[in-house]
């Protein structure tokens, strides 16, 4: 069962490769090319103190490149001049993000572990690592399987003991700390799936959503671990790690869940998703015949929540 579900992941889910990874750890953009010291936006004023003032102006200049290849030599270069420097933390993350916006996960990996010698608290680089491992291992690539589920374990210890890393105000991280929360949640909710664990991921991934209702990609996931919950006996609802549901039914709740995705899928960048979603129904209305008109009536209600919610006077 586990390999027919892991095989029916990834025949969806290549279809949905251009899909962004975690918008809050993760790099977005493509690598510019020609980019020989071209310089991006001002640096977050809330980094660590560098030892000189020199030293903390490198540091601006190397994580300012735009482009990533370029960013990796210097940040290295900067490193093995001073290992010792505050500098180096941050200078880690940005790191690892320059090569996943190169979409080389290997020397995500090797960055990344460099980064874990130094600091093995660093739940930033360790969240970055998870989610790379969890996307990587849907699109069939189990190399860091294994590695990623422990990072992902790491990394939700230390965001429940509440460690906060350097360079962040409280005002700044607790907002911070909850999208990284979600991202965790969501890598252990994939790695539970891929691993037969349908009740584990159905939590993980709906604790996701409760810290992040804003990714589709997660609903997705969510309502996959739910039907197959379903599939194999269950009835009722799933509480997540951090709420208690309030469905009646799990059968209430997948529908929920794909009406949720459904709605946030509407934009023409979605389409890919949208297309796997509509799918999915569409094979489970072979066997319930009547999830199409729950369905409807699921996503009506959302719409009108929310048009109640957008009409309410600010306070």
């Amino acid at each position: 069962m586990q390999k027919n579900l892991k095989t029916y992941f990834i025949i969806l889910l290549l279809a949905l490769s251009f899909l962004s990874l975690p918008t809050n750890t993760l790099a977005q953009n493509e690598d510019k090319k020609n980019c020989t010291n071209q310089t991006i936006a001002a640096v977050d004023p809330t980094l660590p103190v560098a030892v000189t003032k020199d030293e903390y102006q490198e540091y601006q200049q190397i994580v300012a490149q735009s482009c990533s290849k370029t960013m990796i030599e210097q940040g290295l270069a900067f490193i093995e001049k001073a290992p010792n420097s505050q500098m180096c933390f941050p200078l880690y993350q940005n790191l690892v993000t320059a090569a996943i916006r190169l979409n080389d996960y290997d020397q995500a990996f090797v960055l990344g572990r460099k980064a874990l010698t130094t600091y093995p608290e660093h739940m930033l680089v360790l969240t970055q690592l998870a989610t790379i491992a969890s996307n990587q291992a849907l699109r069939g690539d189990t190399k860091y399987f294994i590695e990623g589920e422990g990072f992902a374990r790491q990394a939700l210890d230390l965001l429940k003991a509440n460690k906060m890393p350097s360079g962040y105000l409280d005002t700044d991280w607790n907002p911070y700390k909850n999208n990284l929360l979600a991202d965790v949640y969501q890598s252990l909710g994939i790695f539970a799936l891929l691993n037969g664990c349908s009740l584990d991921s159905a939590r993980a991934l709906t604790s996701a959503t409760e810290l992040n209702p804003n990714q589709p990609y997660t609903y997705f996931l969510l309502a996959k671990a739910q039907v197959q919950l379903y599939r194999n006996g269950e009835r009722s609802p799933i509480n997540s790690f951090i709420n208690t549901t309030k469905f009646a039914s799990l059968s209430e709740q997948i529908v929920d869940t794909y009406a949720k995705a459904c709605v946030m899928t509407e934009e023409e960048k979605y389409i890919p998703l949208r297309k796997a979603i509509d799918y999915d129904i569409e094979m489970l209305s072979k066997a319930f015949p009547n999830i199409k008109s729950y369905l409807a009536q699921s996503i009506e209600t959302i719409r009108n929540e929310a048009n109640a919610t957008l009409a309410k006077p600010a306070q």
